[in-house]
């Protein structure tokens, strides 16, 4: 069972999100993307547990970790996928309270299988979607959110799936 825990942010902040991804949306060729239901979030560390793991057990790994956190959204990324296409992101200042929160949660997760990016490798962000090829153009969007300083978010922890059904 694969789990995330994430920065998840208020319905407000979700929004406009979403909002900003179906201004993007429009005309590209999509594999994967952000829906109606989906909730945007920062992934701080993904691990897989051989056994499902209860609430309980789950709100234990965050127990005695901070729980709110403030970030900087720094614009959109368009990165080359390994398998044709791109992926589209809204960018996070990687900062050292992300990182320390990383650090922690490496600690508590000792006995899981980590699947993310760690340490070097750990590059904060949003992901919006999956595009099939890489002609990839936007029309004039309104980018406030992309720029959008000290965003509160709060700490997640859920099941890794398409639903990102999450639990504070």
């Amino acid at each position: 069972m694969t789990y995330n825990i994430a920065l998840i942010f208020d319905k407000k902040i979700d929004k406009k999100i979403i909002d900003l991804y179906f201004e993007i949306k429009l005309g590209l060729d999509i594999i994967f993307d952000l829906n109606k239901l989906s909730i945007p979030h920062i992934t701080v560390i993904k691990f897989e547990s051989r056994a499902e793991l209860n609430k309980k057990e789950l709100a234990n790994i965050t127990k005695n970790i901070k729980s709110e956190y403030f970030v900087d959204f720094s614009g959109i990324t368009i990165l080359p996928s390994k398998n044709k296409g791109s992926w589209i992101e809204i960018s996070i200042l990687k900062n050292q309270e992300l990182i320390n929160l990383q650090n922690k949660l490496k600690k508590k997760l000792k006995q899981f299988k980590l699947i993310s990016g760690i340490d070097d490798r750990f590059r904060p962000h949003i992901t919006l979607a999956k595009t099939r090829n890489n002609k990839i153009k936007f029309n004039k969007l309104d980018y406030s959110i992309l720029r959008k300083k000290q965003v509160s978010a709060k700490l997640a922890i859920g099941k890794a799936d398409e639903t990102f059904e999450f639990f504070k």
